[in-house]
């Protein structure tokens, strides 16, 4: 018999079995709590009803109080003699279990006898089935070096570069067109395709130019009329409708209340704990198994519609209206909808940008108006940042001399972009230095820092920042 057995009808249509668990672990503490128990707390219905606004609130800012359904805290706030009563009436053993180790001192003698004849009474429990070794998961069979799509696909590859991938996950490429070596090496990877309404794999995502010239050193247009945000230290992620996915088409693993909070509308964003915090994001977001006490510091940040054909101004009208609308009531929304301000003049977005810096922000983004949204890097979107980043593949390791003796000298990598090919020393840490074939094995993407390029096109003072 389950607790919902108890409670009004309505809590069961009003909240999912997510919810409840919070609720209860409010009210009974976590290292009491265990499967069976959650069984009998946990609504286990179908409904798949998105949250309201108002029973939303409730798991915002972890004031668990706020929001709280009438019959929720009538129901949890009994006296522990008559949940005691109700409990056993409706055959809830494990919460009957529960209240007498966790609410002894509140129970009388004679209701703690009772309850323990009726525990007595109850037949055992059956062991719970063990799943077979063929259901647990299995490392994917196609773990080969070198068998991975980085990059959108088809667009971001040359029909050269997708033979060569495939002929590292054993595929044969023979009479296949592009889109069919893809969809192969995603199979051979273990990358399943995405649900959503939108398919990152097929689609892409809108990727930033450099608004500060490689080469001169000066920006590239006339920023006048640009429509300008800050740019988010975060991960950013596309909100297919159904999970939040990686500009790669990877899932990242959210929890499903988080997911529920979110419209049906598919988004384009940065997954945000807050300024100079990108190690603690990506921690939290890239987890298998996601933790409910970390995603509660996340939050979207979103910037685009990708599925609208409108201009750039009315794709930011269009995101502010569907963001206002899931936060219409609620105290603590997961959502924020991204300011864009236009720009007046050159000395206008110093001044912006400089604000951002000093407040500790990473940079600006720059929206030409009257753009669309396009699934590859544009010149449309522009990103503005005191140092140019890049991203590059581990190809291998030089050893390190001095007082590296023993350590790892540099990274040896290979630009995503322009492949070339260059070392990376700058900017390690001692622990990279002494675990790097574990923590940065071949194979890993970085992200790196330069100043500029030299005359053969080598990064200049190439720095490492962070895997990607």
């Amino acid at each position: 018999m389950r607790i919902t057995d108890l409670i009004h009808a309505d809590l069961v249509n009003n909240y999912t079995p997510a919810q409840l668990k919070v609720l209860a672990k409010y009210h009974f503490n976590d290292d009491i709590l265990n499967d069976d128990v959650i069984r009998n707390i946990a609504v286990v219905h179908s409904s798949t009803v998105r949250l309201n606004n108002a029973r939303a609130n409730m798991l915002g800012g972890g004031d668990y109080l706020e929001g709280y359904h009438t019959n929720v805290r009538a129901f949890f706030n009994l006296p522990k003699s008559q949940l005691l009563i109700q409990a056993m009436e409706k055959g809830c053993r494990d919460l009957v279990d529960l209240i007498l180790k966790r609410y002894s001192k509140d129970l009388s003698a004679a209701d703690t006898r009772r309850a323990t004849q009726w525990l007595s009474k109850q037949l055992p429990r059956q062991p719970r089935p063990q799943p077979s070794k063929q259901l647990q998961p299995q490392p994917h069979p196609s773990k080969q070096p070198g068998c991975e799509l980085k990059r959108v696909c088809p667009q971001g590859y040359k029909l050269a570069e997708l033979r060569d991938i495939a002929k590292k996950c054993g595929i044969d490429s023979t009479g296949l067109a592009k889109k069919d070596l893809c969809n192969a090496i995603r199979k051979a990877s273990g990358v399943e395709p995405t649900s959503g309404a939108y398919n990152v794999h097929e689609k892409g995502v809108m990727l930033a130019e450099e608004y500060i010239s490689k080469r001169t050193g000066r920006p590239i247009i006339d920023p006048t009329g640009y429509l300008a945000s800050e740019k988010f230290d975060g991960v950013r992620a596309i909100w297919d409708g159904k999970n939040f996915v990686s500009r790669t088409g990877k899932v990242y693993a959210a929890p499903e209340w988080f997911k529920d909070l979110m419209p049906n509308n598919v988004l384009d964003g940065e997954l945000f704990i807050g300024r100079d915090r990108f190690q603690e994001t990506v921690s939290t977001v890239r987890k298998k198994k996601p933790v409910n006490s970390e995603w509660q510091r996340i939050k979207y940040n979103v910037f685009d519609v990708p599925t609208s054909t409108g201009t750039a101004e009315e794709r930011i009208r269009e995101y502010t209206e569907i963001v206002k609308a899931a936060c219409a009531g609620k105290k603590d929304c997961k959502l924020y909808a991204t300011p864009q301000k236009r720009v007046t003049s050159e000395a206008d977005l110093s001044r912006q940008y400089n604000l951002i810096l000093a407040q500790g922000g990473e940079g600006m983004m720059l929206r030409k108006p009257g753009s669309s949204y396009v699934g590859k890097r544009s010149r449309d979107l522009l990103k503005y940042k005191p140092t140019f980043d890049a991203e590059a593949e581990i190809i291998d390791y030089e050893s390190g001399t001095g007082k590296y003796t023993g350590l790892l000298g540099a990274l040896v990598v290979k630009d995503l972009n322009s492949g070339k090919r260059f070392k990376i020393g700058s900017g390690l840490t001692d622990e990279i230095r002494t675990s790097y074939k574990t923590t940065h094995p071949r194979g890993t993407i970085v992200t790196y820092k330069y100043t500029g390029f030299t005359d053969s096109g080598v990064p200049r003072h190439p720095r490492y920042f962070r895997i990607r």
